[in-house]
């Protein structure tokens, strides 16, 4: 009886025992899950850095450093980070110089309410000798309403993406945000190794900034503005004739002054660049499927469809999402007869856009049709 009860009681204990466990261990899930979900809800900014080393030649980092720390951490699946383009609308809201601005805290709270940021990171660079570039970070949070001043990053003068890949490490460390092997593998291949096509492409960039707003619709390639980027955007593939992005950058800035040759044989290079070298990122993915839908409606309005259907099943191939191939794929099936392939398609706007109104005469056609 008495080896029934110790029997009984050690079976009762090791019970006991498991449910502490599994309770800790939910307990520990939680947390972490907390601590994700709460990193998941926070939107970041980074403001240009202000060039305080007195000498023209450094203004294209400015943007420049913004931009790659931008497209590094928009990798993180779990950040949500402001795009250039809101940036870029915020400093010209403001009337502020990208190079050169100065950011108070008042102007920092209504930055954080105007691209409803959480975490804001902003700071200045200069050369503390000829051969060193010293980045000084600091970091604005609207929960708290603090400015923290980090410690200085040294990098040699030619080490940009060395010190590009420190930033983006520090700013996931100093937001508790783990770094997964993928994530980090994205960081491994710069977009291009040469600092003269990367500071090219960046002062393409900026003058194509400045050329929208000063010109507001009016684009023409002879136009001042408009002639320095496409200047700097070619000097930028002759450094390096493997640098997609500066080809993409080229084609947005042909596309703008109605330049189609340049525009098509641009996204060609930057789609054989992207194929070849099987370039991977969120951001790539996304040009590419543009790319391929700008090619495919080029074919589509010289009514050459089998061709622009090869281009528009590309391109939602690197971006499901993307709303406008599928709208003339629906159309295209439907004008060849291939009635099932059109409502297949239909189905896929209505994933996308469930309140879309167009397809909804197409899905009428079709079903008559059958």
């Amino acid at each position: 009886m008495i080896d029934i009860n110790n029997y009984l009681l050690k079976e009762k204990l090791s019970l006991k025992l498991f449910c502490i466990i599994i309770v800790f261990t939910i307990m520990i899930s939680f947390f972490y899950s907390a601590q994700i979900a709460q990193a998941s809800d926070r939107k970041i900014s980074i403001l240009y850095f202000n060039n305080r080393t007195g000498q023209p030649s450094w203004d294209w980092l400015s943007k420049g450093l913004t931009d790659m720390l931008i497209d590094d951490l928009s990798q993180v699946d779990v950040l949500v980070c402001s795009s250039h383009q809101e940036i870029e609308d915020l400093y010209h809201k403001y009337g502020l110089s990208p190079i050169l601005a100065e950011i108070d805290k008042s102007l920092l709270i209504q930055f954080s309410e105007n691209i409803g940021a959480e975490v804001i990171f902003f700071g200045d660079f200069y050369l503390s000798s000829p051969s060193n570039l010293i980045l000084s970070l600091k970091k604005y949070d609207n929960s708290t309403g603090e400015i923290t001043a980090f410690r200085d990053f040294v990098v040699g003068n030619t080490d940009i993406f060395n010190l590009k890949d420190k930033v983006v490490l520090f700013i996931l460390k100093e937001l508790n945000v783990e770094f997964s092997i993928q994530d980090k593998d994205r960081l491994k291949k710069p977009p291009t190794t040469s600092l003269e096509a990367l500071s090219n492409y960046y002062k393409c960039l900026d003058l194509m900034d400045k050329a929208i707003v000063e010109h507001k619709g009016v684009d023409y390639p002879s136009k001042k503005l408009w002639a320095e980027a496409i200047e700097y955007g070619e000097r930028a593939v002759t450094a390096d004739p493997n640098y997609a992005e500066a080809y993409y950058l080229l084609a947005e800035i042909y596309n703008r002054t109605h330049w189609t040759i340049r525009e098509v044989n641009s996204l060609n290079s930057f789609i054989q660049l992207v194929e070849d070298n099987q370039l991977k990122s969120k951001d790539i993915y996304k040009k590419a499927s543009q790319a391929y839908f700008r090619l495919g409606y080029a074919f589509y309005s010289k009514r050459e469809n089998e061709q622009a259907i090869d281009y528009f099943i590309s391109s939602t191939e690197y971006d499901p999402d993307l709303l406008e191939p599928h709208l003339y794929l629906v159309q295209i099936y439907y004008d060849m007869g291939e009635i099932g392939l059109s409502l297949d398609e239909c189905e896929e706007v209505l994933r996308i856009d469930p309140q879309n109104k167009e397809i909804s005469w197409f899905i009428k056609k079709n079903e008559q049709s059958q």
